[in-house]
């Protein structure tokens, strides 16, 4: 059974500029542009690395400007897009490795 921990945030004022382009760099290494498919193994070890950082960062400072929204989601049943929680709306979506 797979296990998938989903962070949603929201990033105000300029630091959100900052925190999309760095999701948009990020998207751009991701090997597949088909939005229906879903796997880990779709980033470089790399991306994965940065991105589990980031969310380590987020976590830590969640209750702090520029953060005005955090939450997470853990679904512990199905292996499935974020869009079946959330809608179908243009995510940039970003898998990390979770291990701590």
């Amino acid at each position: 059974m797979a296990t998938q921990l989903i962070t949603v945030a929201k990033i105000s004022g300029i630091s959100s500029e900052q925190v999309f382009s760095i999701f948009a760099a990020w998207e751009k290494t991701r090997l597949t542009r088909v939005k229906d498919e879903w796997s880990s193994e779709q980033w470089p070890d790399s991306t994965k690395k940065s991105a589990h950082e980031f969310a380590k960062k987020l976590k830590e400072n969640a209750c702090s400007p520029p953060v005005t929204f955090y939450s997470e989601y853990a679904d512990l049943w199905s292996f499935c897009p974020a869009s079946r929680f959330f809608g179908d709306f243009d995510f940039i979506r970003i898998c990390s490795n979770h291990s701590d």
